[in-house]
This record gives C-alpha cells, sequence and structure tokens, in this order.
C-alpha cells in the first residue's frame, strides 16, 4: 500500500527548492518483504530521494537523485551530505569519499570518465593534503595539495640531490610534465 503525506521542513531540501521552500511531497511505500517503511521524497524540480529521515530532516543512508541526473548515495546530517558516500555526475565524473556539511572532507577518489584520478585528501571541498594523481596512461604521482592547488610533487629532488636543502627542484624519471600537468584540470 502507498499512503501520501507532505511534510513540512525546517530546512530546504539539498538545491530543490520548491515555490514556497517549506514543503515536499513524501510517499511511503510499504514492501511486502520489508518490516519497515520505505520513505521517499520528491521535490517540485522532480528531484527524488530515498532513504532515512529525523525529524523531517534528510538524516542517516540515503540516495538522492536530482532532475539534472547528479546521484549521491551515502550519509545524510540534517539535509546535508555527511559521512561516506558516492557523488555521481551525468558526463560520468565519479566521487567516491568522505563528506563533512556537504563538502569533501576527508579522504576520497575522484575519478573523470577517461580513467584520470585524484586519490587522496580533501579539505572543505578542495584537494589538501597528500594525493595520488592517475593519469589516462595510468602513470602515477604523488603530491602536495594546498587549497585545491598542487604545491609539489613528492618526487622532486635538488639539482644536488638534496630533496630536502628546499630550492630548485627538477623531477626525475621517465615522465611528461606537460601530460601530468593536464592532469589537475
Amino acid at each position: 500500500t502507498t499512503e501520501i503525506y507532505t511534510l513540512s521542513l525546517h530546512d530546504a531540501l539539498p538545491i530543490c527548492e520548491t515555490g514556497s521552500g517549506d514543503s515536499y511531497v513524501s510517499l511511503y511505500t510499504k514492501n511486502a518483504s520489508v518490516s519497515h517503511a520505505q520513505p521517499m521524497a520528491y521535490t517540485a524540480d522532480s528531484s527524488i530521494y530515498e532513504g532515512a529521515f529525523m525529524d523531517n530532516d534528510i538524516h542517516g543512508d540515503g540516495h538522492y537523485t536530482w532532475s539534472d541526473g547528479r546521484t549521491f548515495k551515502g550519509q545524510w546530517k540534517l539535509n546535508k551530505m555527511d559521512g561516506h558516500g558516492v557523488f555521481t555526475w551525468p558526463d560520468g565524473r565519479v566521487y567516491e569519499g568522505q563528506y563533512i556539511i556537504d563538502m569533501k572532507h576527508g579522504h576520497g577518489v575522484f575519478r573523470w570518465p577517461d580513467n584520470r584520478s585524484y586519490d587522496g585528501q580533501w579539505k572543505e571541498g578542495k584537494q589538501h593534503g597528500t594525493g595520488i594523481v592517475t593519469s589516462v596512461q595510468n602513470e602515477q604521482r604523488t603530491g602536495i595539495w594546498e587549497d585545491g592547488r598542487r604545491t609539489r610533487w613528492i618526487d622532486e629532488v635538488e639539482d644536488n640531490g638534496d630533496a630536502a636543502a628546499g630550492g630548485r627542484h627538477r623531477p626525475h624519471g621517465n615522465g611528461d610534465l606537460r601530460r601530468l600537468a593536464a592532469l589537475e584540470r
């Protein structure tokens, strides 16, 4: 059986304001093989959320599908992505990792459709800390990022061979710096 409820929210659902910004339609379906209700919310822009609620807030494990095709499956806290989850874009990009208050934060892996990836630390939605970049050719480099920008490759060494002394760095090994720089875009 299906029951239809209109629930009010004290906070708007993520990127899915309704005309008044304070309600959405929720369907609770009772599955014969499951002993508990499975809540679903449909927003005015045709976005769909299926998962846990607490006090009319999206809270707990759930799956949100925006009307433009983006999806997030994972943990929510007070209508925000918070905890571990997988965010997928219609063009094939995927991020799997930690979120805090709707921002990538902690460890996560971002993959592009052409198989490039960044596997490392994030802070407030930006790459920050140590990360491993994988190129289209499956070449890997480890670097340090600050506020979304790579500051250096960890495998850089001094002209005199002393990486700890500071100063001018040069890459070593077989690599094409132009190709590797393109990984950051």
